[in-house]
């Protein structure tokens, strides 16, 4: 059933209160004998205000109005307004009242969902170590040479799963800054993120000691961890 509401307006904006129910109600004239009225779908909103005290005592108030809801109830309630959705039998169906204790948050039964976990390398595991050799220019312009040893543990699988840098300046800001950089690659892999994208960042990262290497297979880099990058795809990635 469709109820349809006469949209004629007086000179002081009063609204015709004629409803008609059914598909034809657009045809038929208003009851109040508007000559300019014209018919549109109902949308009725109904007081819900209850009292706490009987529990069941619900005002009757119903007016039109897509705005209503921010208007006082007639009998001055402090409740709140729901919708009509539809009409049965000349019976208004309503959509059930939300009560201050139902608009609370409701804790949730769904267990969190756990965040990445991370997989641990065996205590025992294969290896691989590979050494290089960056010269690089002093400002006094005299030529110096570090060895980097670059050395790659994986699982039984054949996965990479860690990583470790080890350059002979101990205890320089380089090799401090190369082993942590190595550690966050272990920590990255370990915790499922893909080989591509860790040396994807790495690769063309500019800083010294970087330039020809002298090795054949990666002749030259941008830096250290550039050169790292370049070992680990080709080894077991995809070289770029």
């Amino acid at each position: 059933m469709t109820t349809w509401s006469c949209g004629h307006h007086d000179s002081v904006g009063a609204v015709c209160g004629d409803q008609a129910q059914g598909v034809l109600a657009p045809d038929h004239g208003c009851e109040n004998g508007h000559h300019f009225s014209h018919w549109s779908p109902l949308t009725l909103w109904r007081c819900n205000y209850t009292n706490y005290s009987l529990s069941k005592e619900d005002c009757g108030d119903q007016r039109l109005g897509a705005e209503l809801p921010k208007a006082p109830c007639r009998d001055r309630h402090d409740g709140w307004w729901v919708r009509i959705d539809r009409f049965d039998s000349g019976t208004a169906a309503i959509r059930k009242p939300i009560t201050p204790e139902e608009s609370a948050p409701v804790a949730s039964t769904t267990p969190p969902t756990p965040g990445a976990s991370r997989e641990r390398m065996p205590e025992q595991r294969a290896g691989f170590t590979r050494r290089f050799r960056l010269k690089y220019t002093h400002k006094d312009g005299s030529v110096d040479e570090m060895r980097i040893y670059f050395t790659a543990n994986v699982r039984d699988d054949g996965r990479l799963g860690e990583v470790f840098v080890k350059a002979d300046r101990t205890g320089t800001l380089a090799s401090g800054a190369l082993d942590a950089a190595a550690t966050m690659v272990s920590l990255l892999l370990q915790y499922g993120v893909p080989l591509e994208v860790v040396t994807s960042k790495l690769r063309h990262t500019r800083f010294g000691p970087g330039g020809f290497t002298g090795d054949a297979e990666f002749p030259s880099c941008s830096s250290p961890l550039d050169l790292l990058a370049q070992w680990l795809d080709r080894r077991w990635g995809t070289p770029r």
